[in-house]
């Protein structure tokens, strides 16, 4: 157990301790800052992305573009699911895009996934900014690290963080998973697992969308 709590007090002081970002400055910077220091704490594993958004467009015209897109940006080969959903992926990215119609839009999610340690979530935010520009509403945006931590780091027990608000932690099978926000009002998520003799680390905002 020494380690998951060696871990955790490690993710509290990483998450929580970002203070130099002014109130006018959030926004997904402060994810990109902290999966930097994350990186600097672990051996990368994978990141990701998960764009929503609604559109007027048929899926038909959606669907379209977002492969034409895709195919350009990833340099990626296309294959189709069914009638509503696709993949593109290269040899580092894999991007899994599912459509369907409530009413009068098109609901649309464009899910990224990294393995290019060189690649970090802003870059694969760069890759769908054109898609943001184009005539969408309800955009939703998911940020995601993985990386692996040496089961032996010892750390101090950090039990005295200032920063920290609102902190909720769970104790589940493998480890450890929780919620908390920043004096800057950023929500984050964040799991500590241990599986196949490895330990890791997770951590998201809004949310985590991957499995863990």
């Amino acid at each position: 157990m020494k380690f998951k709590y060696c871990l955790f007090f490690l993710i509290l002081f990483l998450i929580f301790n970002i203070s130099s970002i002014s109130a006018k400055e959030i926004s997904n910077d402060y994810f990109y800052n902290l999966e930097k220091n994350i990186t600097n704490e672990s051996k990368f594993e994978e990141n990701g992305i998960k764009l929503q958004f609604k559109t007027k467009k048929s899926i038909e015209k959606e669907h379209l573009f977002l492969k034409q897109y895709l195919i350009s940006r990833l340099n990626g080969k296309y294959t189709n699911v069914d009638d509503k959903s696709f993949k593109i992926s290269n040899e580092k990215i894999n991007a899994w895009v599912n459509l369907w119609n409530i009413k009068d839009y098109t609901y649309v999610e464009i899910t990224l996934i990294n393995i290019n340690s060189e690649y970090n979530t802003k870059h694969l935010e760069e890759l769908v900014e054109n898609i943001k520009k184009t005539d969408i509403k309800d955009i939703q945006i998911f940020l995601y690290y993985k990386g692996m931590i040496d089961n032996s780091k010892s750390l101090e027990d950090f039990r005295e963080l200032k920063s920290l608000e609102d902190l909720n932690v769970l104790n589940i099978n493998n480890g450890y998973t929780g919620t908390g926000n920043s004096k800057l009002g950023r929500k984050m998520n964040f799991a500590l697992v241990r599986y196949n003799d490895k330990s890791h680390i997770i951590i998201g905002t809004p949310i985590i969308f991957t499995t863990y």
